[in-house]
């Protein structure tokens, strides 16, 4: 048994704010009710803040016209994308709470590290309500490895690499270091799931106070849509931007997602949104940071997901199973008319206080 503290200070006073922040939030006066389109959205992953995501905005201008955009400008840009995941969800969940024009619900776009952040989001407080999760480039189930394009510089590093979990497992480095808390070694499995302080956490690979809530919360999408893309280069392994990993005690074979504990033992709900059809495995085809400004894995990937009203009904003439349509609005406003907002399940958002955890060793 052994206690994480979620949080430090600064995030703690910023939840606590939250709960009085969003009775006083105004009422945008550009709210776009005339659009039928759920609200988008954009959360740019490690070292990008939210002008990395601007050609992504610009996409949705350009097909979705009139839609409600907030790309998230999240702390000090690219200095709080390497803070610590906690309190980098701290931070996401005041700006979704606080904004008003997200009240009936949104879809998010999220980038590489970005997916965690949000799916932590949706997984603990499930507010505004979150339709559709679009992750571009997202490892979720962790990392182990430098990104190849620093190994073929700096091939020295590949035999330091065994030893990088005893430094990144270090509780300073947990505590103030964003990819640490999701550096899953899965040689030192008993390691990772007792020091990484947010992907077994995140992942409901361990006991906590907050597993039913978890998978609660993530059966509430109506998709989950996971791209990954043939170019990766900086996730590795890869697969981890399908929910794949490593096989335990190896660094090179891997698993799919459906071969997987998280998954065979429904930890997560992952099971059951792939057999309900809500589970998208998707392929890009483009360097890992430019999936923000690929028109096609927009178009391909991600676009007929957002042309989905809250009944799950398709908007436009797109159709999620012909991604080579060419996309036109149609009028929709008898449409939009009868979208209400759905009683959604609601986590009070709170200050993180330490959760006491019980690792289970596999």
């Amino acid at each position: 048994m052994m206690k994480i503290s979620s949080t430090r200070f600064h995030a703690t006073l910023l939840l606590c704010t939250i709960t009085f922040a969003y009775a006083e939030s105004p009422l945008d006066e550009k709210l776009h009710e005339s659009s039928p389109y759920l609200p988008v959205v954009l959360i740019a992953g490690i070292n990008s803040d939210w002008t990395d995501m601007q050609p992504t905005e610009d996409l949705i201008n350009k097909y979705m016209p009139g839609v409600y955009v907030k790309n998230v400008h999240l702390g000090l840009g690219r200095l709080t994308s390497f803070w610590n995941m906690y309190d980098q969800a701290a931070l996401l969940a005041k700006e979704l709470y606080e904004d008003y024009n997200l009240r009936n619900g949104c879809n998010i776009i999220a980038h590489s590290q970005g997916g965690l952040t949000a799916r932590y989001v949706i997984q603990r407080y499930n507010h505004p309500h979150v339709y559709n999760l679009i992750t571009w480039g997202t490892p979720h189930r962790g990392i182990c490895g430098t990104p190849s394009t620093i190994d073929n510089k700096y091939m020295w590093l590949d035999f330091i690499e065994p030893y990088a979990s005893y430094v990144f497992y270090m509780p300073i480095f947990q505590e103030c270091i964003s990819f640490a808390g999701y550096w899953n070694d899965t040689v030192h499995y008993n390691d990772y799931l007792q020091k990484c302080c947010f992907l077994p956490y995140l992942n409901n690979e361990i006991k906590h106070e907050f597993n039913a809530i978890f998978k609660e919360n993530l059966l509430t999408l109506h998709n989950f849509v996971m791209v990954k893309s043939t170019q990766e280069e900086i996730v590795e392994p890869d697969v981890s931007c399908h929910f794949g990993y490593y096989l335990r005690g190896s660094v090179t074979a891997t698993e799919t997602l459906q071969e997987s504990d998280v998954y065979k033992n429904d930890v997560l709900g992952l099971q059951v949104l792939d057999t309900t059809g809500r589970l998208h495995f998707k392929y890009a085809n483009c360097p890992h940071f430019e999936y923000e400004s690929n028109e096609e894995n927009f178009v391909n990937n991600t676009l007929p997901f957002l042309t989905l009203d809250v009944h799950g009904n398709q908007i436009s003439t797109v159709s999620i199973e012909n991604d080579q349509v060419e996309i036109q609005p149609v009028d929709n406003q008898a449409a939009f008319a009868q979208q209400t907002e759905e009683p959604t399940q609601e986590t009070e958002v709170t200050s993180n206080q330490e959760v006491p955890i019980e690792v289970v060793a596999a």
